[in-house]
C-alpha cells in the first residue's frame, strides 16, 4: 500500500461510529450497493434513501421500513424519512441525473435549498458542497464511502499484468494535466488522450458515456488512455472518482489501452473482478501519484502508425 493510502486509511480509522445507523443516499451504479453489503456484513444498521430513477436497485430485498424512494425535489420528505428511521450518519453514493428545471415540483425544504445557493448550478461540486452544508446544519454527520467500506481507496500500484508503453505514459501525463485543470473549473474528473490527441473530456454525461465517445473518435488501433483524478478543491466525502468492472468493460469496448486513477484519491469497486477483466482484455489499470503521472511528459510520443504496443 502506498504512503498516501496508508495515511488516508489511518486518518479514517475509527472515525465512523460502528453503532450509528447509517443513511445511504443512493444513486446509480455499484457504489451504493457496495456500501449496503458492507453494512450487512458488519451488522451495522442502515436505511436507504434511493433517488427515484437512479437508486432503486439498492432497495431490492429490503423490508419496507428499511428504505424510501424519494425525488430530488422532495428533500423534506427524504429528511423526514431519515429522521424517522433514526439515522444520524449519512453517505452519498452513486450518480444522479440532473433533472430539467421545468420538471421540478420542489417542496418547501428543496425550494429553500435552491434559493440559498441562488442559480449557481454550474458545477456539481458547488451543488454537493451546498447539500453537505445543509445536511450538517440539520444535525447529520457526513461520511465518505471509504470510511464505511474498508479497502476501497486506490493504491499507488499497477493492478493489472499489463503496464503502459512509453507512448502511453506521455498520454497519461497530458490527460492528467487536463483532468486536473477541468477539476479546478468544477467541470469533470477525467480525460482521454491518444498519442497527444485529446479524444474526450468528462462533462455532465459521466465516465461511461465519455469512454464511448472516445471510442468513436479513436484514431487507428494503438493507445488511448483514460485518467481520472480528484478535483483539487474537492471534499473527498463528495463524488470521489470511482472505477469498477463496468469501467474496464467500457474501455475494452471502446478499444482503449487502459486507465490511470489518482492513488489515495479514488475508489476501486470489486477489485478482483476488475483485475480479472483487465487481464482478460489486455488493458492496464494503474494507481499513480501526480509526480509519477507527470514524469511521462518527458517521453517522446510515437506516431499513430508506429511500432506496436508492448505486451
Amino acid at each position: 500500500m502506498s504512503a498516501v493510502a496508508e495515511t488516508n486509511q489511518s486518518r479514517l480509522a475509527g472515525q465512523a461510529e460502528a453503532g450509528a445507523k447509517l443513511g445511504i443516499i443512493a444513486g446509480r451504479g455499484e457504489l451504493p450497493l457496495a456500501i449496503r453489503r458492507a453494512c450487512e456484513r458488519e451488522g451495522r444498521p442502515f436505511f436507504v434513501a434511493a433517488i427515484k430513477g437512479c437508486g432503486e436497485h439498492v432497495t431490492q430485498g429490503l423490508a419496507s421500513e428499511d428504505f424510501a424512494v424519494t425525488r430530488l425535489d422532495k428533500a423534506g420528505a427524504a429528511l423526514a424519512a431519515l429522521r424517522l428511521a433514526g439515522v444520524n450518519e449519512l453517505v452519498l453514493a452513486g450518480g444522479v441525473d440532473r433533472p430539467a428545471l421545468w420538471s421540478l415540483r420542489p417542496d418547501w425544504t428543496s425550494l429553500r435549498f435552491v434559493l440559498s445557493i441562488g442559480f449557481k448550478l454550474g458545477g456539481e461540486n458547488t451543488i454537493l458542497e451546498a447539500a453537505r452544508d445543509a445536511l450538517q446544519d440539520r444535525g447529520f454527520r457526513l461520511r465518505g464511502a471509504d470510511e464505511v467500506v474498508q479497502g476501497l481507496l486506490s493504491e499507488q500500484r499497477c493492478y493489472s499484468r499489463k503496464e503502459p508503453s512509453r507512448a502511453d505514459r506521455q498520454d497519461i501525463a497530458q490527460a492528467w494535466r487536463i483532468a486536473k485543470t477541468l477539476g479546478t473549473l468544477d467541470a469533470g474528473q477525467g480525460a482521454i488522450v491518444q498519442r497527444s490527441f485529446i479524444l474526450a473530456i468528462e462533462a455532465i454525461e459521466g465516465t461511461d458515456a465519455m469512454i464511448a465517445r472516445a471510442g468513436a473518435l479513436k484514431r487507428g488501433r494503438g493507445g488511448g488512455v483514460l485518467v481520472k483524478v480528484m478535483k483539487p478543491q474537492q471534499d473527498r466525502r463528495l463524488d470521489t472518482p470511482t472505477i469498477g468492472p463496468a469501467t474496464v468493460e467500457a474501455l475494452a469496448q471502446a478499444g482503449l489501452a487502459g486507465m490511470v486513477i489518482e492513488a489515495g484519491a479514488a475508489l476501486v469497486l470489486n477489485e478482483m473482478k476488475l483485475v480479472e477483466l483487465a487481464n482478460r482484455f489486455g488493458l492496464f489499470v494503474i494507481g499513480m501519484s501526480e509526480a509519477e503521472a507527470l514524469a511521462g511528459a518527458a517521453q517522446q510520443a510515437l506516431p499513430l502508425d508506429g511500432p506496436k504496443e508492448s505486451a
